[in-house]
């Protein structure tokens, strides 16, 4: 479940879509882009350990998904477990209330307009996250 989320929330997006993250200052081709896809659907098949069944043109890296298996599996135990640096850390940590979460709500939902507004105006999409 973790390598799930974290390809599927992290690592592919900014695969398939380099330009909205940062990665890459213009559009790749469509030819480039359609490797990029395909690439982000071979390492999600990784993190979920499953072949590829449907799809007829991606069952040749069926055997390259079952090489990665393990491998894979491996690095998800490690950066799931790995609490040690978390534990040992020289400065506190500290959790956000539901209070403060229900006051981040009420902020953000009564000036939704502006930052809407905001976000919409704004060229500079590194400023805010993605391209307009």
């Amino acid at each position: 479940a973790v390598g799930t989320v974290i390809f599927l929330r992290f690592i592919n997006p900014a695969i398939v879509s380099p330009c909205e993250t940062g990665i890459l200052e213009r559009q790749p081709s469509p030819h480039v882009k359609r490797g990029l896809m395909l690439m982000s659907k071979i390492l999600q098949n990784i993190a979920n350990h499953v072949e590829f069944s449907k799809e007829q043109h991606m069952l040749p890296f069926n055997n390259f998904l079952r090489q990665n298996f393990e491998s894979a599996r491996r690095f998800f135990i490690q950066i799931a477990s790995d609490c040690e640096s978390v534990e040992h850390a020289s400065h506190s940590i500290s959790f956000i209330s539901d209070a403060n979460v229900h006051a981040l709500h009420r902020l953000l939902w009564n000036h939704h307009e502006k930052i809407g507004e905001y976000l919409s105006s704004s060229r500079d999409h590194k400023a805010v996250g993605r391209r307009p």
